[in-house]
């Protein structure tokens, strides 16, 4: 039997997102200070086990843009290339089992940017977990 342990989702989709949205700086929370749009972000909200091979993560994405407009526009984007995960072959050789998204993206300004319009959606992620070497 293989003993699995969860993989960093928030850094798996930096990359592997990144390699379909490349004209967007995207992140693992917590986002740069000196952040500029357009930019991606991802923070893991939890998960759970699903098999004894594989976990389920919950994630937040938030999307920073020029424009309110901009923002739900490159939100959807992003939430098209999160759930279409399962269909593609990223380059890292990571295998998404499914991938759907738990909200449609809404605007949610950052306190942090006040002036950088932010819109977020969350979604929900299973991937085999990596080997635990012993």
């Amino acid at each position: 039997m293989q003993i699995v342990q969860p993989i960093d989702i928030e850094d798996a989709l930096r990359v592997d997102v990144g390699e379909y949205a490349s004209d967007v700086l995207c992140c693992a929370q917590p986002a740069p200070d000196d952040l500029v749009a357009p930019c991606a972000c991802f923070m893991a909200v939890g998960g759970v086990s699903a098999t004894i091979v594989s976990h389920e993560y919950s994630v937040r994405v938030d999307v920073w843009a020029d424009t309110d407009a901009d923002a739900i526009s490159m939100a959807n984007w992003i939430a098209g290339i999160v759930a279409s995960l399962p269909l593609r072959d990223p380059e890292s050789g990571r295998h998404y089992l499914t991938a759907e998204i738990n909200s449609t993206p809404y605007l949610n300004p950052d306190p942090m940017r006040p002036t950088l319009p932010r819109a977020s959606f969350r979604a929900e992620l299973a991937l085999r977990g990596v080997p635990v070497q012993f």
